[in-house]
């Protein structure tokens, strides 16, 4: 099978592999559509992964083709999106429901192969259904919008609130969208990025602030925001949410931090004084596995409430993958979406 191999720190090639043998609970998915995850640039970038050479690949949906003994031959020709966590199952963690918890994880994509691939074996549990109606493409869009969902249910969401959005990149946006579906009408979304924020408007936002041009709190004036939710990852950003909670409010950091980051003393003040619930949202997953979130966006995406179509800017082939994967960490702003088709 053809598959694109990261091989070291900017390299990656295209590569003839052999077709994933399965195991008794295993299932072999033909893949249709693999994205880009704004986490495998560090993964390409700096070889930021546990073993070299390996296929990335997380944000998938394909056909199944194959299944193991221990799996109804009626499962072949389903059209499935596939959680990418390996749990073990067995640790305190799994077993009390917290699989994204395991310490003993594996993760298709960084520690073993991924879907930047023509097939890929993984276990029966792993695989979501998606509507008859969904594209693979769209289906491939099942895993970010999970962690948006898991990100959203991490906090006491209340009809009437207001929401500001930092980062308006895949997750931010399917953040939005997944408030706007759950009766949030009031959302900012900020980023530094107006074509980003041209596709944060389509997705719902109702102010947008570009916060490269504009000063944020006094856009915002007097306006305080119940729900915060840090999508960018940047420090500069990390150290400033505070700044614009209203009293009892909650902000969930999404993001990943990958530059050191200092908060004043007054930044504490504020958590203390304006009573804020401030919380981290890790993965998407919940018991019994992969959870809740999962099926969530399946249904989301069938029912046509949540749409992605127009967030794929980009469909490389292998070949092209490495060239247009520079452009998006070289911050091509026309870049949004990255999706190989199979």
């Amino acid at each position: 099978m053809k598959a694109l191999v990261l091989v070291g720190a900017g390299e990656l090639v295209v590569k003839k592999l052999p077709k994933p043998l399965i195991k008794a609970d295993e299932v072999l998915i033909k893949v249709s559509a693999c994205g880009v995850c704004g986490s495998d640039i560090p993964r390409v970038k700096e070889a930021a992964v546990k073993k070299l050479p390996l296929v990335l690949g997380h944000e998938f949906a394909g056909t199944i083709v194959e299944v193991g003994e221990n799996i109804s031959q009626m499962e072949i020709g389903k059209r499935v999106a596939l959680a990418p966590l390996l749990p073990c199952n067995h640790c305190r963690q799994c077993m009390g429901g917290y699989p994204a918890m395991c310490p003993n994880y594996s993760f298709i994509g960084s520690r073993v192969n991924g879907a930047m691939a023509e097939y890929i074996a993984l276990p029966h549990q792993n695989i979501v259904e998606i509507g008859e109606k969904t594209t693979f493409e769209q289906a491939a869009f099942i895993e970010p919008l999970t962690v948006a969902i898991h990100a959203v249910e991490r906090i006491n969401l209340q009809i009437g609130k207001k929401a500001l959005v930092y980062g308006c990149g895949t997750i931010g946006l399917l953040i939005i969208q997944v408030l706007k579906a759950k009766g949030i009408t009031d959302i900012t979304a900020v980023d530094i990025s107006n074509s980003k924020l041209a596709f944060a408007e389509q997705s719902g936002a109702t102010r947008i602030i570009n916060n490269s041009q504009d000063d944020i709190g006094q856009q915002l004036g007097s306006v305080e925001m119940d729900y915060i939710f840090e999508s960018t990852g940047a420090s500069v950003v990390q150290a400033r949410v505070f700044d614009f909670s209203a009293p009892h409010g909650s902000v969930v950091f999404v993001g990943t931090v990958h530059q050191p980051i200092t908060y004043s003393p007054a930044a504490f003040e504020t958590i203390l004084r304006k009573e804020l619930i401030v919380t981290g949202s890790w993965m998407s997953y919940s018991g019994p596995f992969p959870g809740l979130e999962w099926s969530g966006a399946s249904a989301l995406l069938a029912g046509g409430q949540i749409k992605v179509d127009s967030y794929i800017t980009h469909r490389p082939t292998l070949e092209d993958g490495l060239e247009t994967i520079e452009k998006l960490w070289l911050g091509d702003e026309d870049i949004l979406k990255i999706m190989f088709k199979f």
